[in-house]
């Protein structure tokens, strides 16, 4: 809309309505604009994961290499249970002089630690501090930043995530409702359909949309309804690959229990595998056509 609209630039929300980014008075055209940030308070807090976390929910499988395709986001924002890692809080100060702020967090199903108990962010500038997050009981978790000005305003900063578990137990088996198969996988033609066997059981074929000459990445594929009878604390996956040449990895187990909770089985072999062994892209363990290739994934 006009009003939504600044010399010729749109406006962006960038947190609650209140924060939004404009074009100075003195933008330039094509890409020479410059932007200032305009805000109802003083302070803007963000929360970010590091980048090992965003490619684990991050599929390609939709092809978003075009740029005219959004990005398949394959699984939500996920930390293992016990795993430790850095994330990126970062204060903003958006007035004319320096800014002494006091920061505290808080965590829910993690344990959130590294935080200084104030910092000074100098005027119209940002501060990026580093948090160490450990995952805690699976299930919903939460990081919370929030940092008080020197008037006491509070400005909170907030991320949703969620803590999986990362081990089955005998007594959980019962309790599993669905299996997901999570895989990178390069293709070339005439692979999809290659059968895919759950402790010997059938529970689906490959899909189609694996990637050609390029690795198709954090590809969901969900076993049918074979998987569940068959499932076990410690379970074994195997592809026929006969008269099919492709390589595939980083294959997990995401399984999904009553009540929400998730569970990520990896692999004992973090490896790629492929097929046949003189295939031009093979790498890893190299197969002999024929010879399935094969994921244990240990019990409790």
């Amino acid at each position: 809309s006009d009003e939504n609209t600044v010399h010729g630039f749109t406006r962006f929300t960038i947190a609650h309505d209140s924060d939004v980014l404009l074009p100075k008075p003195d933008a330039l055209p094509g890409n020479q604009s410059t932007f200032e940030m305009i805000s109802s308070r003083p302070v803007l807090v963000s929360v970010a994961p590091p980048q090992a976390l965003i490619k684990r929910q991050t599929s390609n499988s939709q092809e978003y290499k075009q740029a005219w395709q959004p990005i398949n986001l394959a699984r939500p924002l996920s930390i293992r249970e016990g795993e430790q890692t850095t994330f990126f809080a970062t204060v903003g100060n958006l007035q004319d002089e320096e800014l002494q702020v006091a920061l505290a967090a808080k965590g829910r199903n993690v344990n959130v630690k590294g935080l200084p108990s104030s910092i000074t962010v100098p005027a119209h500038g940002f501060t990026t501090l580093q948090l160490e997050v450990i995952g805690g009981d699976p299930g919903d978790g939460r990081i919370e930043m929030t940092a008080i000005d020197s008037s006491g305003s509070e400005t909170v900063g907030a991320l949703d995530l969620r803590v999986v578990g990362s081990s089955l137990a005998e007594e959980e088996v019962p309790n599993v409702q669905s299996v997901r198969m999570i895989f990178d996988s390069w293709y070339s033609p005439g692979v999809a359909g290659a059968p895919i066997l759950l402790n010997g059981a059938p529970v689906g074929e490959l899909p189609a949309n694996g990637g050609y000459a390029t690795w198709t990445v954090r590809l969901p594929y969900a076993l049918n309804e074979n998987a569940l009878p068959e499932l076990q604390a410690t379970n074994r996956i195997e592809i026929d690959t006969r008269d099919r040449n492709f390589k595939m990895r980083n294959v997990l187990l995401e399984l999904t229990l009553d009540g929400g909770r998730v569970i990520e089985l990896a692999a004992a072999e973090d490896r790629p595998q492929s097929v046949p062994p003189d295939w031009p892209a093979a790498e890893g363990i190299r197969l002999e056509n024929g010879r399935p290739m094969v994921w244990v994934f240990p019990g409790e």
